[in-house]
């Protein structure tokens, strides 16, 4: 009697398991994967691989809300999904339990979720679904406390983000935003992820990230890595990247060290560029939001200083001063500009009030400065540090040898900082250095320095290479009020990272006249290429120009 009650029992649990599976230990907890469908043949392909390794009950798939569709943050579907492969079924229990509001209108025409409802049928035929819209406006605590919930309520469940990555418009900076967003991902760095990633759905990869912690499942392992710009052959457009991969359990091993950067010319959000401001809200629409935001360092050259009581009559006088409505700060919260340069020759045209005040809005909005006119000092330099690798930056404003800078520079470079000098120097509207330009870049090299940028002549200068070193004599306007020739209409951004023993950069050309934006594809070579000639040998095979350090 024992021996058949014991094997009915073993036939019980055998047919709940079979009823049921489980996910397989070995398996991810959780992935990520695009709804852009340029790579829907790589997305199915890791399905098809998690599929192998994975049974679960219930699929949560977590995606952006694209168009504020949803009333609040936060919403999710009970609804029957009909797809060309058999029907899904909604856990409809699970949603309840959860408390989360049921809208079934928004998620219709959200194709973070329609693009992938196919593919779940296809590879996890068994299973349920949860789709959840995560809105902009959910605030981290939100999302947090979204998948806390999901954890008590259902720990065996699987987590779909279904996220796209970089959305900016230049492939060369989409890639290097990515790179950030790589870290953050290996490191499972929640918060990071929700200030810092370039993605259109931090909330998504924020759930994504607590939830691997939660089980302990530390490791993510990359699948695939996209870019729609390289794919395409195109720099200059409108880009998406695509980043597919899964946490497992374990713990990362992922060491890399990488400061990211990108640094443009002259900005100005004075005189033209004010009455365009005036006009219309939409100065950098052209260029979007994104262009800045996904690396650790954003650096612009700001020309003028930050008032409210100014009069206008200042731009037209000779030489012309140059004061900013404080409310223009706003546009560099927008681009999300985290570093201003501010040595050079208009930050102190509204004298030492007007450079204190300016010091102060930047700081209200979290914006560090490079720089003061007068001095090199700690104040003055701003050090960004990921693992042990440590940059620093440091602003000058001069047209003659500037005695403390090689001394501040062999301090730095001796304590183990990669040196970027930002000089404002040069003659305006020279499209080639001069002399006292080539010597004191050359010194700076000579004492450790490791990049040198150029402003101030508002056309973009001559590039060099120096004992290894890059030199960029000048970047050119960023955005300026000038048009009276191509070349001041025309700016240099220059991005890359740097690791251990080596910078890599790339070179961006932008339209700078009043609304910037990536000069077209079909230009943007052409300008590239004769920039850099001189850093021809230097050119990598993606797309980056890398100099030996060591």
């Amino acid at each position: 009697m024992r021996l058949i009650a014991l094997a009915s029992l073993v036939f019980l649990f055998t047919a709940i398991f079979l009823l049921y599976p489980q996910n397989d230990v070995s398996g991810p907890i959780g992935i990520v994967i695009p709804h852009h469908d340029m790579v829907a043949e790589t997305r199915a392909a890791y399905l098809s691989k998690v599929s192998d390794r994975i049974k679960p009950k219930t699929i949560v798939v977590m995606s952006p809300d694209h168009f504020d569709a949803v009333s609040g943050t936060i919403a999710a579907s009970d609804r029957l999904w009909e797809t060309s492969v058999g029907e899904i079924i909604p856990d409809t229990d699970l949603i309840q339990r959860l408390q989360i509001s049921v809208q079934n209108e928004p998620f219709l025409s959200e194709h973070g979720i329609t693009s992938l409802v196919k593919e779940i049928k296809q590879f996890f035929p068994s299973s349920k679904i949860v789709p959840v819209l995560i809105n902009r406006s959910a605030t981290y605590e939100e999302v947090i406390l979204l998948t806390r919930s999901l954890y008590s309520e259902c720990p065996d469940c699987f987590l779909v983000s279904s996220v796209d990555f970089s959305h900016t418009n230049d492939a060369m900076v989409a890639d290097l935003h990515d790179t950030l967003t790589m870290r953050e991902l290996f490191d499972a760095d929640s918060e990071a992820l929700y200030k810092e990633a370039e993605v259109d759905s931090p909330e998504s990869l924020v759930a994504l990230t607590t939830w691997a912690k939660l089980h302990n499942h530390n490791k993510f392992e990359l699948f695939s890595h996209t870019n729609s710009g390289f794919l395409s052959d195109a720099r200059s457009g409108e880009m998406t990247t695509h980043i597919i991969g899964g946490y497992y359990a374990g713990e990362s091993d992922y060491e890399e060290s990488v400061v990211t950067f990108m640094a443009t010319g002259d900005l100005s959000l004075s005189r033209g560029v004010h009455n365009q401001i005036q006009k219309q809200s939409g100065l950098l629409d052209k260029l979007g939001e994104r262009f800045f935001w996904g690396v650790d360092v954003s650096l612009v050259n700001l020309e003028g200083y930050f008032s409210n009581d100014f009069d206008q009559a200042v731009w037209e006088q000779e030489p012309p001063l140059f004061p900013i409505s404080k409310e223009n700060v706003k546009y560099l919260d927008f681009l999300r500009v985290n570093t201003v340069n501010l040595a050079n020759n208009h930050t102190r045209d509204g004298g030492d009030a007007g450079f204190q005040n300016t010091l102060s809005v930047l700081k209200d909005n979290n914006i560090e400065v490079i720089g003061d006119h007068s001095d090199i000092s700690e104040a003055s330099v701003r050090v960004e540090q990921i693992g042990d690798v440590k940059v620093a930056f440091i602003g000058v404003y001069t047209h003659q040898p500037f005695s403390n800078l090689v001394e501040a520079i062999q301090k730095l470079s001796e304590s183990g900082h990669h040196v970027v000098v930002y000089a404002h120097w040069g003659e305006e509207f020279n499209t080639l250095s001069n002399t006292v330009q080539q010597a004191m870049a050359r010194d700076w090299i000579d004492a450790g320095a490791d990049l040198v940028i150029g402003s101030h002549p508002h056309v973009v200068q001559d590039f060099e290479l120096y004992q290894d070193r890059p030199i960029i004599y000048s970047l050119g306007n960023f955005i300026f009020d000038q048009n009276f020739s191509e070349d001041v209409q025309t700016g240099a951004v220059i991005g890359g990272k740097f690791e251990r023993d080596s910078v890599s950069l790339f070179v961006s050309p932008v339209n700078s006249y009043l609304e910037p934006y990536v000069i077209e594809n079909n230009k943007y070579k052409g300008y590239v290429e004769n920039w850099t000639k001189n850093w021809s040998s230097n050119l990598q095979d993606d797309g980056y120009f890398t100099f030996d350090l060591q």
